[in-house]
């Protein structure tokens, strides 16, 4: 099964590039940690939502 996750940097990359402008302040440390904590929360809701989906059935 593969991750989708994995993409998901790459897309806060994208919309960071497309939108300069909402992120004036954003320097490349605070996009690592920006696209980690996004990572990290999407793997996690993703994991619960698994979770549960199997203590349903």
């Amino acid at each position: 099964m593969s991750k989708p996750s994995a993409w998901l940097p790459i897309l806060c990359h994208k919309f960071i590039d497309e939108h300069p402008f909402m992120f004036p302040q954003l320097n490349i440390q605070n996009y690592v940690n920006l696209s980690w904590s996004l990572w990290l929360n999407f793997a996690f809701v993703q994991n619960s939502l698994q979770a549960s989906a199997k203590s349903k059935h």
